[in-house]
């Protein structure tokens, strides 16, 4: 956990300079449009609790970490 806990800050620090940081109000957006997303997935998905996610482009692992949360074996990828 702890090597996927420094790579997750990595990855944030290099997303931290990504144009919509630099403009506060597309930043807002998207990550409102991800959040929207990632709980319609969850939604959709009802009941993970003993099946097996892959999230594929999954990148710190916000969705992930919530369908492990929810019982599921998860598997996430990204470059």
């Amino acid at each position: 956990m702890a090597e996927w806990q420094s790579e997750a800050i990595e990855f944030n620090k290099l997303y931290a300079k990504s144009w919509e940081h630099k403009i506060p109000y597309f930043g807002k957006v998207l990550s409102e449009g991800l959040e929207r997303r990632e709980n319609g997935a969850l939604a959709y998905a009802d009941g993970l609790e003993g099946k097996t996610v892959l999230d594929l482009g999954c990148g710190v692992g916000r969705f992930a970490v919530r369908a492990a949360m929810a019982g599921a074996t998860v598997y996430g990828h990204d470059i």
